[in-house]
């Protein structure tokens, strides 16, 4: 997956403060859609609960993001490709597991802490089309270091009224993080999930008036 050089690579962070919406298993799906396109493909599975990981069918991982976000908070340099394995759908991964909670404790004190995941970031998207940024299902400081480091925010949501309702403080921390971390971050969709088409659901709000 690393031969060549890929060009204008899109960073999409999905994300969603609200669980249970089917976020890492779209992020999964995705990632191995566009490897069947042809495309070169990195999932930064930023959540604890490596679910993303999972989803690509990697359970115990030797490196995770843990192990690179502490490195990265010690300042010491990493060689590209740290910490990443293929799948065997193609897809590159850096995986989590529970041992990246303790990590959010360590952050607290650090300087810029919401921009140490963009320097993985950074290193690795010239080899790229794509990196898909799996977020856990908070507003927390893995949150604000994906958005900081996305080009682009996706937002998987269950098509129902509690998941539409989270919309509006999504919206809002997405817009924080435009004004204060990452001025060129833009909404590139929201994405229904689990659809049941049989089922007749009526939205209290328009949907658009989050937009």
């Amino acid at each position: 997956m690393r031969n060549g050089i890929a060009n204008n690579c899109k960073v999409i962070a999905l994300t969603n403060q609200k669980g249970g919406v089917a976020k890492s298993f779209t992020t999964a799906s995705l990632a191995v859609g566009l490897v069947q396109e042809g495309k070169r493909v990195l999932v930064i599975d930023n959540d604890p609960q490596g679910h993303a990981s999972r989803c690509l069918g990697i359970k115990n991982p030797e490196l995770t993001i843990a192990d690179v976000m502490d490195r990265l908070i010690k300042g010491e340099q990493l060689q590209a490709g740290y910490g990443i394995i293929t799948t065997e759908e193609g897809v590159d991964l850096l995986p989590a597991n529970v041992n990246y909670a303790m990590l959010e404790f360590s952050l607290i004190s650090v300087m810029s802490r919401e921009k140490i995941l963009e320097e993985f970031v950074q290193l690795e998207r010239e080899f790229y089309d794509y990196i898909l940024i799996d977020c856990p299902p908070n507003l927390g400081i893995f949150v604000l270091n994906a958005l900081n480091a996305a080009d682009y925010a996706m937002i998987p949501v269950k098509l129902e009224d509690l998941s539409i309702d989270g919309l509006q403080q999504l919206i809002q921390t997405i817009g924080m993080a435009r004004r204060h971390l990452n001025p060129s971050l833009e909404i590139c969709g929201i994405l229904f999930t689990v659809v049941e088409p049989r089922k007749k659901i009526s939205l209290r709000r328009d949907i658009s008036a989050y937009l």
